[in-house]
């Protein structure tokens, strides 16, 4: 049996201390877990900071007052959704198992958002669905421009000392300073998956052979998603796997349980925000290398934001590539990949492999709406009315 190795888990629990557990084969991971006010804060900065140069990902609580889980209408009407919404798209994947059905779309920085297939949703999932997909949105949004964001710009700057050179190039432009700078000229894509595999006479677990689910680490900056429900049994799903930076021990991902209505906000690092930026050599991140593993007869549903970076920036130097030519290297539908010597054929761009090039479109050529800020009201969150809907364009 390969031996295992002890790993730091920090913060478990709210604000508690240091705890260790052993970590190997058939293990569980446990993620470290953040509330929202110890980010803004920075009670608990040196904490995240071993987490982003090491593992890369976290979890954050956000108060809120859900009564479920806010997938769990994704789960009802899988076999709905994909084709018969607009802009869906549903797949077998390549171990001729598995299947995804998908919801595509994008957001413009943090807070222009490409508005979902209203009435397609409704009339085939329920408005109820519809509701808490957009609130699944929000959540997402509000926890990355209002929490994660501004801290790690507040590590990086604390560890670049007095150096003022940009932390992102561009091809004709200006650099970037800040991610909050790079996040907010960016399209942004976001996915609802529903997956599902057939039933077979061979229970155990095994990884869909597909770039969204066998091991990589994904092409942008972060990914921020809600952690997945299983719709097969009616929990949250236990099909997420990682393997710590270096090494090539496998461990299941445990994600901390919603308290009190809670909902529960991953953030995991990405290629990008590891090879792409120029960040401080004391505050190196570590993308999560990651695969899906799903037992026979399981269904699960997700949703997740892939931040990314402008289409002139440039990911590497030389030869001198933009992201706009990285992308043509990394599609999943050609079955290419773009990687340096170290680690080929692992990047994947985005949350999933659906052509989401109408959405970024969208985004790009048409006024879109100012999405409505969710305001930190002791343990709850209000919806603030005064930045409403401004778009006086539809897309359709």
């Amino acid at each position: 049996m390969r031996s295992t190795i002890l790993v730091v888990l920090l913060g478990l629990i709210g604000t508690q201390g240091v705890h260790c557990q052993s970590f190997g084969d058939d293990e569980n991971y446990i993620v470290p877990n953040f509330t929202f006010n110890e980010l803004q804060n920075g009670s608990r900065d040196s904490d995240l900071f071993e987490i982003l140069t090491t593992t890369g990902l976290l979890a954050i609580r956000v108060p809120a007052n859900e009564p479920g889980n806010l997938l769990s209408g994704l789960c009802k009407c899988a076999d709905s959704i994909g084709p018969k919404i607009h802009g869906g798209d549903r797949r077998l994947l390549a171990d001729g198992l598995t299947s995804r059905s998908t919801i595509a779309t994008a957001t413009k920085g943090t807070d222009q958002p490409l508005p979902l297939p209203e009435n397609d949703i409704k009339e085939l999932c329920g408005v109820d669905t519809y509701s808490a997909l957009e609130r699944a949105r929000d959540y997402v949004s509000h926890v990355t421009s209002d929490a994660f964001i501004p801290t790690l710009d507040r590590l990086i700057e604390g560890s670049s000392g007095n150096s003022s050179n940009p932390i992102l190039t561009r091809k004709n432009g200006n650099g970037y300073s800040s991610i909050s700078s790079i996040v907010a000229d960016a399209v942004n894509l976001e996915h609802f998956h529903s997956y599902s595999k057939k039933n077979t006479e061979r229970k155990e677990e095994s990884a869909a052979v597909d770039e969204a689910l066998d091991w990589h680490t994904d092409g942008g900056l972060f990914l921020a998603f809600l952690p997945a429900q299983s719709c097969t049994y009616g929990d949250k799903d236990d099909s997420f796997r990682l393997k710590l930076y270096g090494s090539n021990i496998e461990a299941k991902a445990i994600f901390p349980q919603p308290l009190n209505g809670e909902v529960i906000v991953a953030i995991m690092l990405g290629a990008g925000a590891e090879r792409w930026l120029d960040t401080p050599e004391s505050l190196r991140l570590r993308a999560t290398r990651h695969s899906v593993k799903m037992r026979s007869g399981d269904e699960r549903a997700w949703y997740g934001m892939m931040h990314l970076v402008a289409s002139d920036a440039i990911v590497q130097t030389s030869p001198e590539i933009t992201f706009s030519e990285f992308k043509k290297f990394s599609s999943h539908s050609a079955g290419r990949r773009f990687g340096d010597k170290a680690h080929p054929n692992e990047i994947a761009v985005g949350c999933g492999n659906h052509d989401v090039s109408e959405a970024v479109l969208a985004v790009e050529s048409y006024s879109v709406p100012i999405r409505r800020r969710l305001q930190h009201v002791g343990t709850f969150y209000l919806l603030d009315l005064i930045s409403p809907f401004i778009s006086t364009d539809t897309c359709a």
